[in-house]
């Protein structure tokens, strides 16, 4: 039996200042960058068809049709999860969760995740002394009964959205498996959205994990100041974070020192105790 084909409805992410890659109408990769100025066919994928590609300033990650995830690049932090820091000069399928349906990937710094079909958050590379050289499953979303449906990576941090997995199948039903990617619940009832919740964990030294403090966390922590919005999506830069909600709304925190949050001023109707205009330790609309 075939396995379904994969979409991703975001915007592929290109942070790479050697590379750039997209993938064509017939799903080949196309790269260009330093050492290649025009766009040319990456033939070390020739024959596979891939579902969406990212990457960072220093590795690549795809997905194929058939759930699988291809990594290549610096190794140097485990970010390319296959188990040693060995840079690869042509992408190498990821054996460790070759048996999960994988329906998005990010590549960022020199981190990397991806999320499964089943809604499982996988995470690996840079962990300061100790990196993680596999895919790390986020165990404790699936110990809780969540579903991860949005995911990112910042430069040293890490943001989730999750729902309960009652209410996942439950907005799933009816729709092919993997059909819409990384937002697989836009369709959702609002019901469904207004029961997500965002968890971060990681560096927060600009306040990019939303919690109020420069607190630095290991394990996921609840952003408690959005626990009240529908949530769709959430994107991390490299010390900043910015969440959708299902009404459209965009709130935004963390390092603004090079304007980056799109604010000129903090709010006067919202406490913000110990941010500043350079860096925001709560989500602010």
């Amino acid at each position: 039996m075939a396995s379904p084909a994969l979409s991703s409805t975001r915007k592929m992410r290109r942070d790479s200042v050697l590379k750039t890659a997209t993938t064509s109408t017939n799903r080949s990769v196309i790269m260009w960058g330093r050492e290649s100025p025009t766009p040319q066919l990456y033939s070390q994928l020739r024959g596979i068809f891939v579902c969406q590609v990212a990457s960072s300033s220093r590795h690549f990650a795809i997905i194929t049709d058939k759930g699988e995830v291809y990594t290549w690049g610096s190794g140097a932090s485990g970010q390319l999860g296959h188990g040693d820091k060995a840079n690869l000069d042509k992408p190498k399928k990821l054996e460790a969760i070759k048996h999960k349906l994988v329906t998005y990937v990010e590549a960022k710094c020199a981190q990397t995740l991806a999320i499964t079909v089943d809604g499982q958050l996988y995470v690996w590379g840079w962990r300061g002394a100790e990196p993680v050289l596999v895919p790390k499953l986020i165990s404790q979303f699936s110990d809780q009964n969540l579903n991860v449906v949005s995911a990112s990576v910042g430069g040293y941090h890490v943001a989730a959205v999750v729902q309960e997995s009652a209410s996942l199948s439950a907005a799933n039903s009816g729709s092919s498996v993997g059909s819409s990617g990384h937002l697989s619940l836009l369709s959702s009832v609002h019901s469904f959205q207004s029961r997500r919740r965002l968890y971060t964990w990681g560096f927060n030294d600009q306040g990019q994990l939303g919690v109020g403090d420069l607190i630095n966390r290991d394990a996921p922590t609840l952003v408690e100041a959005l626990s009240a919005h529908g949530l769709v999506d959430v994107i991390c830069g490299e010390k900043s974070t910015a969440c959708v909600t299902s009404s459209g709304e965009v709130f935004v925190w963390g390092s603004n020192n090079l304007g980056q949050l799109g604010i000129a001023e903090l709010p006067t109707t919202q406490p913000l105790p110990g941010s500043t205009l350079d860096m925001v330790l709560q989500p602010i609309l």
